[in-house]
């Protein structure tokens, strides 16, 4: 390619001089363009993609593959394909090409970490009005699956700009993990006491508990790892932590609602 596009301003009587910065600059057009074209291409299949799920019965296709996780994707295609024009543009400047190289290296890895995080959280849209426990505890595990995929882009993206083995950065890890579990230690207590919260079905979101140490008494509105979000009966919010309501005791009034429901039936 570089050969013919040489040969070609040549033969339009651009001096040999000026024609390696006219090539390239040609080339650098190309790229940007066909990055560009494929971009534009892959968001064209997105209303395609969303009908096709939309004719289907299941509901997951809908959720899982919804909009925002289709146009997360379609940002990551333009990168692949300058990464891939990269060395057929700067074949002349390899300081340039190592740093773009390692830049479209840095932004392929969080977008697709990001695409992985809003996939994970389309997992929300197909709960039930009633969450059940088996969804509270994909929820649990898919928040653990968040960080640790977070912590391993985090080492993979400091490897890329040292140009480093991520593996050898993952060994090194080993002899700080001590000062790491000191510093974190409160996040690592609350994260542990989430899912036992979640796997022993202690709470669930719609029951109602009463906290008189975090002055909550009302409907649990939403589960995660590190918080507890209760509405009380004043429409005020309070969070609680997993860890304050596994280490102290709290009242669910869940088997009673429950006993109520069958004597009504």
């Amino acid at each position: 390619i570089n050969q013919y596009v040489s040969d070609f301003l040549l033969s339009m009587g651009v001096s040999p001089e000026a024609v390696s910065i006219v090539c390239h600059v040609v080339l650098i057009i190309v790229a940007v363009l066909l990055a560009w074209f494929a971009g534009w291409l892959c968001k064209r299949f997105i209303p395609l993609i969303t009908k096709l799920t939309a004719k289907t019965e299941a509901k997951w296709d809908d959720a899982l593959f919804n909009e925002h996780v289709l146009r997360s994707v379609c940002q990551i295609v333009p990168a692949l394909v300058i990464w891939q024009l990269l060395p057929a543009v700067f074949y002349d400047f390899p300081t340039v090409h190592e740093v773009l190289n390692r830049l479209t290296a840095i932004y392929i890895t969080v977008m697709s970490v990001r695409t992985t995080l809003i996939f994970a959280d389309s997992f929300r849209l197909l709960e039930d009005e009633r969450r059940t426990s088996k969804q509270q505890y994909l929820y649990s595990f898919i928040g653990i699956m968040k960080i640790i995929l977070i912590f391993i882009a985090v080492i993979v993206v400091i490897s890329i700009i040292l140009d480093k083995n991520p593996t050898k950065l993952f060994a090194g890890l080993g002899a700080a993990s001590a000062i790491m579990m000191l510093v974190f230690q409160d996040t690592i207590k609350g994260l542990v006491a989430g899912i036992r919260l979640t796997s022993n079905d202690m709470v669930r979101v719609g029951g109602r508990i009463p906290v008189p140490t975090a002055g909550a008494d009302g409907i649990v509105e939403d589960i995660s790892l590190t918080t507890v979000k209760v509405r009380n009966f004043d429409n005020t919010i309070i969070t609680v932590t997993p860890q304050t309501l596994v280490d102290g005791s709290f009242q669910n009034w869940k088997g009673m609602k429950e006993n109520l429901g069958r004597k009504d039936d």
